[in-house]
């Protein structure tokens, strides 16, 4: 009753072709190496797909904090027990409570603050270059084309991409962790009074 049935022997075939070219083309030196290895993440999101319990971007919409833990949430066992095949009551509430322990802290939200800076980086310079653009007087299509090129050159060129990831995003990062730093020293543990202390029990 609650078997998932796996796609067909052609279906399976192209699903490792595409994900071994996609492997070989984000890492070719480690795919060479180690042809095996796939990115743990992506890999559980895919069986998550097949057997129809990966969560879906629609479904966190009801809060911000709800899409915090859609997008910061780590792939758990949980996070694929909250509907479906497998499904456990109260799931997605205890899910949502250890992402938010995991990033609630100063330092899950410096960590949070450098992935959304990293993310939003290439937008907000092509908004940049957007801007510049016009203000060197070009006409408004000729301003897009200008930012629609280094969109791409951006996404394309690793060299210009890690050059612009150290100056800006890397340095933007640095930044957010300074702001956070003196939480960070407040929520150190003390570990000459410890507030919590672990025993054992003999046995």
């Amino acid at each position: 009753g609650n078997a998932i049935p796996l796609p067909d022997h052609d279906a399976r075939t192209q699903i490792i072709k595409q994900d071994n070219a996609q492997h070989y083309k984000q890492c070719p030196t480690m795919h060479e190496r180690f042809p095996h290895i796939y990115f743990f993440d992506e890999w559980m999101d895919q069986m998550a797909e097949i057997i129809g319990v990966r969560p879906k971007a629609t479904e966190y919409l009801t809060s911000l904090e709800d899409l915090k833990t859609y997008f910061f949430g780590a792939p758990m066992p949980l996070r694929y027990r909250i509907k479906g095949i497998g499904k456990i009551d109260n799931a997605a509430e205890t899910y949502k409570q250890r992402v938010k322990k995991v990033w609630g802290n100063a330092f899950g939200q410096w960590a949070a603050t450098s992935v959304l800076i990293h993310f939003f980086t290439p937008y907000l310079l092509t908004a940049l270059v957007f801007i510049l653009s016009l203000s060197a007087n070009l006409p408004l299509l000729a301003a897009l084309g200008v930012s629609i090129a280094f969109f791409l050159v951006y996404y394309f060129v690793d060299l210009v991409r890690y050059v612009f990831e150290v100056l800006v995003a890397r340095t933007l990062s640095i930044a957010a962790g300074v702001f956070f730093i003196k939480r960070l020293k407040k929520q150190a543990p003390d570990y000459q009074q410890p507030s919590v202390f672990q025993t054992l029990e003999e046995s």
